[in-house]
């Protein structure tokens, strides 16, 4: 017989087994949880594929300008960058409730119509910023507003995609034109200015759209903002740095060309004129911008030391079902809006081509094209281009006519251009006013381009729907204003030059605002394809370039 040990364990308290059970409970909600956040994720980052799909004719266009235009090569890095973000915002996104939201659809609504009108108008910014709009928008519909609000910046440094800012380029050329000026003056070196061409005693520069400055102030911008974003709390500390990181690549600019000419001048045109001033001035934008960030970082508020903490609770998940439907509702208003402009993506033209005017009275018309002049459009129905003469003026007219809107065939466009940069430089350019017979006022666009051997004085200006105008935003609003209410007139871009002698401006403006008073009402009918016998306009066979 053995004898039988019994071991008396002391009960452990309820309270013990309560802490255990809900314990228990608590770490298998999070699980349930988790795999619901990631469900959550999945299917947002599904929406967001079709979403890409759907608007995928503007990120391609996009794409096409990064590649042919280094000025917005940064494209390609800004997709990375808001990667990047969201990883530095994944304590919070890890914790933020998600629920689908209502403002969102509604908002998104609001863009995928922006997108429409941009994509049938052929407004290509307006369609690529809506597309760039849209990414963050499906994710505030899809996962809700503590989902956004935690990855707002990510999200919106996409709009940084966007090729933007060439209408800031001619205003950079003449500060940077008046900054060099002044900056040789107040050193003592004599300089003649002509427009953007400036002379000293020893050479000749010219300050061309590569010297503005866009690509370095579009740079610093891209990067300022994001090193605020990193460095600051505080958004007045954020509002100033972003003003330094706009102002200092402008004088930068500006230092840079006056650096470039005073050696170039002092060197007897050895130094400072060839590809070594872009090395220069490439070098002193980042002995600028390194500058500028050491500074920014002695003023940052940003605690280094406080280290982001990943809330243990669990955090609400909307049902499956409610973050699906979100997800389908999101994807089909883009999917239905991007149908509709694929529908109504070609508009069927005019059926009436545009005819040339006949000569006026007092003027002959001349059977060559001398000037070598033509302005650079793309995806155009017809270029019509004459010479007619009077007192011994030669004058040459060009439209460029558009019979239909159609995607990348639009009278207004970035790519569009007075002149061919690689034939023409811009010298001046500034803008008037003449009156038609009837007392109307038409605006103009006065134009001095140069290349050696030859100078030329041109007029332009934009015809849209009967209407007049010098504006390319007004000529782009006429255009979309048109296509929504369904009419379907001819468009063109008008151009008229003459050679220029030096100092002579004045009298070749009067003979080229002559020239469209006296055959304004004729151009106007013959846009339209008048009839020859009674508006006078040229026969249909006169040879006309057309695409």
């Amino acid at each position: 017989r053995h004898p039988v040990r019994l071991v008396i364990t002391p009960a452990r308290p309820p309270e013990v087994y309560l802490a255990t059970s809900m314990a228990t409970v608590e770490s298998d909600m999070l699980q349930v949880q988790s795999s619901r956040r990631w469900l959550a994720w999945l299917i947002a980052a599904a929406a967001l594929a079709a979403v890409f799909i759907a608007l995928w004719s503007s990120f391609d266009s996009m794409i096409a300008i990064w590649l042919n235009d280094s000025t917005f090569a940064h494209g390609f890095l800004i997709p990375l960058l808001s990667a990047y973000a969201l990883w530095l915002k994944r304590a919070e996104l890890s914790s933020a409730p998600i629920r689908p939201s209502a403002i969102a659809v509604i908002v998104l609504m609001m863009t995928a119509f922006v997108w429409l009108i941009g994509q049938i108008a052929g407004v290509q910014v307006l369609h690529q910023f809506a597309a760039a709009a849209m990414i963050g928008i499906t994710v505030w519909s899809v996962l809700g507003n503590s989902i956004a609000f935690a990855a707002l910046f990510p999200l919106g440094y996409l709009l940084f995609m966007v090729p933007f800012g060439d209408f800031m380029v001619p205003r950079l050329m003449e500060f940077t034109a008046d900054f060099t000026v002044l900056a040789l003056r107040l050193t003592g070196i004599p300089v003649y200015r002509e427009g953007f061409f400036l002379t000293t005693s020893n050479g000749s520069f010219e300050v061309a759209e590569a010297c503005s400055g866009a690509r370095y102030l579009l740079a610093s911008l891209i990067l300022g903002t994001y090193f605020a974003w990193l460095e600051y709390d505080s958004w007045r500390r954020r509002l100033l740095f972003l003003l330094a990181a706009f102002v200092v690549p402008i004088l930068a600019n500006g230092i840079r060309a006056y650096l470039v000419v005073t050696v170039a001048h002092f060197s007897d045109m050895q130094y400072g004129t060839g590809p070594d001033h872009i090395i220069f001035g490439r070098v002193l934008f980042a002995l600028f911008m390194l500058i500028l960030f050491f500074i920014g970082v002695k003023f940052s508020d940003r605690d280094r030391e406080q280290k982001a903490r990943v809330e243990k609770r669990s955090s609400s998940v909307s049902s499956l079902p409610g973050l699906l439907a979100a997800s389908i509702l999101t994807v089909g208003i883009v999917i239905s809006v991007a149908s509709t402009a694929k529908s109504t993506a070609s508009r069927s033209p005019v059926m009436v081509s545009a005819l040339l005017p006949a000569a006026g009275p007092n003027w002959t018309k001349r059977e060559d094209l001398e000037l070598g002049y033509a302005p650079r459009f793309r995806g155009f129905d017809q270029a019509l281009a004459a010479a007619y003469e009077s007192d011994g003026t030669t004058v040459e007219l060009h439209q460029i006519v558009y019979l239909g809107v159609r995607q990348d065939s639009e009278l207004v466009n970035q790519q569009n251009r007075l002149f061919d940069p690689e034939l023409w430089r811009l010298s001046t350019r500034s803008r008037g006013t003449l009156f038609v017979a009837d007392g109307r006022a038409i605006g103009i666009e006065m134009t001095t381009l140069y290349r050696p051997g030859r100078r030329l004085r041109v007029h332009s200006y934009y015809f849209v729907g009967q209407r007049w105008t010098t504006s390319r935003i007004l000529a782009k609003l006429f255009e979309t204003y048109d296509l929504v209410l369904k009419r379907s007139t001819p468009n063109a871009f008008i151009a008229v030059a003459t050679s220029l002698q030096p100092g002579q401006e004045i009298a070749a403006d009067d003979v080229l605002k002559r020239f469209i008073v006296e055959h304004h009402d004729r151009l106007q009918l013959c846009l339209s394809g008048g009839n020859t016998s009674d508006v006078g306009c040229m026969p249909a066979d006169v040879p006309a370039r057309v695409q």
